[in-house]
């Protein structure tokens, strides 16, 4: 995704600084004059952008007086914008200790602190700078990304709808919200993808499959997941759900069975079946497995959406037959299902308030009991878990699972966030806090489309959405639609060189990031791909600069590091080459990096360290192949039980 990693440009809050409010120290009194020179040219300076001066003359005022904290700070500030973060955070940290109560400079060095790889050090001047100033969108979003780089998952959800709550009000609020949700479940999503043999990986495969329409594959990896964990009940519904798209219906039914045979109260069950029933004509079963339902969660059936692909004379004539009927709840709600089928936007819209109201009613007169949660009474199961502090993982995980049912994605988010940070690597609290943040993000970039169609942010989602889907093509079209609205918008030109440069169209991809890095000239990741761009185009010198320039503004991203080891071996640099290939090890899932790691150690004339490195190289190699062997064997016995005669 393009915007992921997007950051919000820095707003550096120099310090008001007026003659009667420098005191130098009692033995530095007969230079008073000249520290209030050299702190004014300082200011001036930052002001017109000139780092490299400022730091020279708050340096010079520092020399006056040590003790003056207030250049200190702006002395920290401006090494900050040189992208020197060591040197910012170590004046920074000195400064505030003694002069606290300043949320810019507070957000400056928490920021410092992340970029160095330290992020337990980052939280607390960035939670100092969000308390002081609740506005601070920056120390926000950079305090949530903080938790979530420790761990602390839970906390990382709480700081974002802490960011919600004082107002997503303009278009690019919802885009920085959505963008930090689906930046979490990416991260966490490429986390899972390395447990290879976990049902939670296939299963979380077989979804993204289903969601781009790919339903075949989606059948094989939730029949993977199945035959790894055969126990989860809503496994079986959602391959239930996508046999019946794919109009295996008799299929689909063994598998709702399924899941009602592991969880006899689970109302998505007994909604597939109602689905399935009416698919066939059958009125009278529809309702009963529809009643079931609704007695169970009525909540869950307000949240839910059943689709009908229906003939128009099948669907015409139910509407006919169960317009007759008492009108329950649950004949509201298939009624609903039946118009929309129909594309009857006003009678479905009239019945799904309808029905909304009588399950409403149905749910004030239930009370919260003993085994709410056991027999899927989401609502209860809330009432019931919601009031206790300390929740262990197995019970965080059943309250995010009911705030899951119910489409409270955030609640849910942070019950899971919970549940993971206490079991760490628990694969199914990774997968449902994956669903969750997507869900969450899912929830903005709806509401940005909504309220501001014709805005850049919304045409920058649909083109991140139209990449997911593979729809490269429309994702250009929308991204260059986005420039014309907003041609200083430096992450716009980044996404399009991104995606120029995914299509291999290089020469495009460089106009495309040399516009954005105009437009912010410290953007790691716009440095990381101009890099990128410039080994393919065979100029290793000049993806060497650029690469250096990255590192040195965010020295912890390890990709940029295996693409400057690329661009130095290219370069003839094999010494140099090793250090930053070592150094990316961990990215290291196919064998490629060790393979280089193996050419530069022979150009060193290291026939040892190369041999082991290439040993490396072949073992990962030889695990992923057979991994994909063994999907691809998996896939070709399901062709040929395909192909039986029955």
């Amino acid at each position: 995704m393009s915007r992921i990693c997007r950051t919000a440009a820095l707003t550096i809050i120099p310090l008001a600084m007026t003659l009667g409010s420098v005191r130098a120290s009692p033995g530095a009194q007969s230079a008073q004059s000249p520290i209030v020179d050299h702190f004014l040219a300082g200011q001036r300076a930052m002001r017109e952008g000139k780092p490299q001066e400022a730091v020279a003359e708050f340096r010079q005022v520092l020399r006056l007086d040590p003790g003056l904290d207030q250049a200190r700070i702006n002395l920290g500030l401006a090494y900050h914008l040189l992208g020197e973060y060591q040197l910012a955070a170590a004046q920074l940290e000195e400064g505030l200790r003694r002069h606290p109560g300043l949320p810019g400079p507070d957000t400056v060095l928490g920021i410092d602190e992340l970029k160095l790889g330290d992020p337990s050090k980052a939280i607390e001047p960035l939670k100092k700078a969000f308390d002081l100033d609740p506005s601070n969108q920056q120390a926000a979003s950079s305090l949530a990304n903080a938790y979530f780089m420790t761990g602390d998952y839970a906390a990382a959800t709480r700081t974002y709808r802490a960011m919600d709550k004082k107002g997503a009000n303009d278009a690019e609020d919802r885009l920085r919200l959505g963008d930090a949700y689906l930046h979490m479940s990416s991260q966490l999503t490429v986390r899972l993808a390395q447990h290879e043999n976990s049902a939670w990986t296939a299963r979380m495969a077989g979804d993204l499959w289903a969601e781009q329409g790919r339903l075949a594959d989606a059948e094989g990896r939730y029949r993977s997941a199945l035959s790894r964990d055969p126990s989860q009940p809503d496994l079986h519904n959602s391959l239930g759900t996508v046999l019946l798209e794919q109009g295996d219906v008799e299929g689909a039914a063994r598998e709702f069975r399924s899941a009602l045979s592991r969880a006899p109260q689970d109302p998505a069950a007994f909604l597939g079946l109602a689905q399935i029933a009416l698919i066939a004509g059958h009125i009278q079963p529809a309702l009963q497995y529809a009643s079931k339902a609704a007695q169970i969660s009525p909540e869950f059936l307000q949240n839910y959406f059943l689709t009908l692909n229906l003939a128009p004379a099948t669907a015409a004539q139910l509407v006919k037959e169960m317009s007759r009927l008492h009108r329950t709840p649950e004949a509201h709600f298939l009624l609903a299902a039946l118009y929309r089928s129909e594309s009857d936007v006003a009678d479905a819209a009239r019945e799904r308030a309808a029905s909304a109201a009588a399950l409403r009613e149905l749910g004030k007169q239930r009370r919260a009991g003993q085994g709410a949660c056991e027999v899927h009474d989401y609502a209860c199961c809330i009432t019931s878990l919601s009031p206790r502090r300390h929740l262990d993982p197995s019970q965080a995980l059943v309250l995010g699972r009911a705030f899951y049912a119910l489409d409270e994605y955030a609640n849910a988010s942070e019950a899971f966030g919970v549940a993971l940070g206490a079991e760490h690597d628990g694969d199914q609290a990774l997968y449902w806090l994956i669903r969750a943040d997507s869900a969450v993000a899912g929830r903005y970039f709806s509401g940005l489309e909504a309220a501001f169609p014709n805005s850049a942010q919304a045409d920058e989602v649909r083109a991140e959405m139209d990449r997911i889907r593979g729809e490269d093509g429309r994702a250009m079209q929308e991204y260059r639609l986005a420039a014309t609205i907003a041609p200083q918008d430096a992450e716009i030109h980044r996404a399009l060189g991104d995606l120029y440069l995914q299509r291999k169209e290089l020469t495009a991809a460089v106009g495309e990031l040399k516009q954005s890095l105009e437009l912010n000239s410290t953007n790691p990741e716009t440095l990381y791909l101009l890099g990128r761009v410039s080994i393919g185009l065979q100029k290793p010198e000049i993806a060497i600069g650029y690469l250096q320039r990255a590192l040195a503004y965010s020295p912890s991203l390890l990709k940029v590091r295996a693409s400057l080891g690329m661009a130095y071996l290219e370069a003839g640099k094999p010494a140099l080459a090793v250090q930053q290939f070592v150094q990316a090890e961990p990215l290291d899932s196919y064998g490629d990096l060790h393979y280089m790691l193996f050419q530069a150690y022979q150009r060193l004339g290291e026939q040892g360290k190369a041999k082991a490195a290439l040993a490396v190289s072949q073992a990962l190699r030889k695990r992923t192949q057979s991994r994909d062997q063994a999907l691809i064997q998996a896939a070709g016995k399901q062709a040929g039980k395909d192909l039986q005669v029955p």
